[in-house]
């Protein structure tokens, strides 16, 4: 629809036009009813939000969201999994109680998941290092996981080549007090 130049007429937004009735603004606006009423429909087709459920509502919320470890499993878990992207979380506690280092791990959890971190610390001038350690101690850890895996792997490998092995030989013999049918 054009829309006809209302600014001589006082209206000079759209909340102007949804705040009259269609008759108030077709006599204020020199407009036709039917005319006031397609300006009407306009509007607040372009301005009103569509009706929304909370289960897309959850869906458009959770769609794009990084949930980020926070390096203890223990926090993470009271987290509901980590701290979410896109929300600021505020540590309060007292003081030497390891919010500073939660901060760290948790920013150096983060870069070891490949996301970028910028942190900011008013107060310390070896926050770097400090971060660059709970990088190398989430790497190694990483590390020893990973070993841990491929040895119990191979374990159970070994000892299914061994129970393949047993049964090719025809070592183990099946008994049953049930007769075949």
């Amino acid at each position: 629809m054009q829309r006809p130049d209302l600014r001589q007429h006082g209206i000079m937004s759209d909340r102007d036009v949804l705040r009259l009735d269609d008759s108030a603004l077709a006599k204020q606006a020199h407009l036709t009813t039917a005319e006031a009423k397609a300006l009407v429909d306009d509007v607040t087709q372009r301005c009103a939000p569509l009706p929304v459920s909370g289960q897309d509502l959850l869906a458009q919320f959770s769609e794009g969201l990084t949930v980020l470890s926070t390096g203890c499993q223990s926090i993470d878990d009271m987290l509901a999994g980590g701290l979410y992207s896109g929300e600021l979380t505020e540590l309060v506690s007292a003081s030497g109680s390891g919010k500073t280092q939660l901060c760290f791990s948790c920013a150096a959890k983060t870069a070891c998941q490949l996301y970028e971190v910028v942190y900011f610390d008013s107060g310390s001038s070896s926050c770097g290092q400090r971060i660059a350690d709970f990088v190398r101690a989430f790497v190694a850890q990483d590390q020893a996981s990973v070993s841990a895996k491929r040895e119990r792997d191979r374990e159970r490998a070994r000892e299914k080549r061994e129970r393949e092995s047993t049964l090719q030989k025809g070592e183990i013999e099946f008994f049953s007090d049930v007769p075949f049918a």
